[in-house]
C-alpha cells in the first residue's frame, strides 16, 4: 500500500460534504479534498489539502483517511472541518489552505460543521466518533491561536449550526435544539415536540424567529415562527428518509430525500414533490443558491 499526503489530491470533486457560495461565478466545495470554481460549477481547480489517503495499487479504490464534513466563508476567509479534528483555515477564498490545531480532549473527534463570524471569531460543531458519542464545540476569538471547548448536554449528538447575526441554532437528536443569542459563547436547550425518529437532522433559518427542522423522516416537519418559542409539527405526508431542508423568506421550503426534492411554497405547510432524479445518491445534500438554483450531490 502507499500513503500519500500533499503529494496527491483530486483534481475534481470527489464524494463532496459541503459547498459555499461567493457569488454567482465563484464557489468552493469541499470533501475528499478541496475544490473552487469560477464559473458557478462549470469547471473545477483542486487544491492540495494534505489530506491523507490510502492508494490500493491492485485495484481503483481510494480510500480517505480524512474527510472534509463542512465549510464556510466571511470575506476571503474561510474554515473547512473533518473527520479526526481536521481543521483548514484559508484566507483567499478557497486558492489554498492551511493546517490548524485544534485542542482535542482525545484525537477520536469528528468536525461537522463550522461558521465563520469573522477572521477572529469562528465556532466548530464536533462529536466524539465512539460511544457515548458526546457533542462539542469549539470556539476561536482570536483568529484560531486559541480554543475554548465547551459540551452543551451529556448523550447529544450535534449536526447542523445556522446563525443569523448573533443568534444561531445547532441541531441535535433525541428531539433538542440548543439556541444561542451571543455569536455562540452561551447556549440554551429547547425540546422538541415528540416525533418519531427524534433525531433533527438539519435545520434553517431565514432569520432569527423563522426555522423549520427536518426529524429525519419526511413525514415530519416542525417550524417556529416564534424564536422556538412554540413550535408546530407539521404532518408532510411524505415517506421516506431526509437529511437537508432549506427555508427562504418568501416562504419556500425544500427537502431532499430517496432520490426525490420536495418544496414548499407557504412556508412548509403543504409540500408536493418538485422533481424526481430517478437514481440511487448515497447520502444526499443540497445546497441552495437562492430559491430557484441548487447543487445536489451526494459523499
Amino acid at each position: 500500500n502507499l500513503f500519500a499526503a500533499n503529494d496527491w489530491y483530486y483534481q475534481t470533486p470527489q464524494s463532496v460534504g459541503d459547498i459555499h457560495f461567493f457569488d454567482s461565478q465563484h464557489m468552493v466545495a469541499v470533501g475528499e479534498g478541496a475544490w473552487y470554481s469560477e464559473d458557478f460549477g462549470t469547471s473545477w481547480t483542486g487544491v492540495p489539502t494534505n489530506l491523507e489517503y490510502e492508494i490500493i495499487p491492485e485495484g481503483s479504490t481510494v480510500a480517505h483517511s480524512y474527510y472534509l464534513h463542512a465549510v464556510h466563508f466571511n470575506g476571503d476567509v474561510g474554515y473547512a472541518v473533518g473527520d479526526n479534528g481536521y481543521v483548514l483555515r484559508s484566507v483567499n477564498k478557497g486558492r489554498a489552505w492551511e493546517r490548524q490545531n485544534l485542542p482535542l480532549p482525545h484525537p477520536l473527534y469528528n468536525l461537522v460543521d463550522v461558521h465563520v463570524f469573522d477572521m477572529n471569531n469562528i465556532l466548530i460543531v464536533a462529536n466524539e466518533n465512539k460511544s457515548p458519542y458526546i457533542g462539542a464545540l469549539f470556539k476561536t476569538k482570536d483568529g484560531g491561536k486559541s480554543w475554548s471547548v465547551s459540551f452543551l448536554d451529556e448523550y447529544s449528538v450535534l449536526s447542523t449550526v445556522d446563525f443569523n447575526k448573533n443568534t444561531g441554532w445547532i441541531s441535535s437528536y433525541r428531539s433538542k435544539v440548543f439556541k444561542s443569542t451571543d455569536a455562540g459563547d452561551s447556549w440554551t436547550r429547547i425540546d422538541l415536540p415528540a416525533t418519531s425518529p427524534d433525531l433533527s437532522y438539519d435545520l434553517d433559518f431565514y432569520d432569527a424567529n423563522n426555522g423549520i427542522i427536518n426529524m429525519s423522516k419526511m413525514n415530519h416537519i416542525i417550524k417556529t415562527s416564534d424564536g422556538g418559542a412554540t413550535w408546530q409539527v407539521i404532518e408532510t405526508g411524505i415517506e421516506g428518509y431526509s437529511r437537508d431542508v432549506q427555508y427562504f423568506s418568501n416562504g419556500v421550503a425544500y427537502m431532499y430525500g430517496e432520490n426525490k426534492l420536495y418544496k414548499s411554497t407557504d412556508c412548509a405547510e403543504i409540500w408536493k414533490l418538485d422533481f424526481d432524479f430517478g437514481e440511487e445518491l448515497w447520502y444526499k445534500k443540497m445546497t441552495f443558491y437562492n430559491p430557484n438554483i441548487a447543487f445536489i450531490y451526494h459523499g
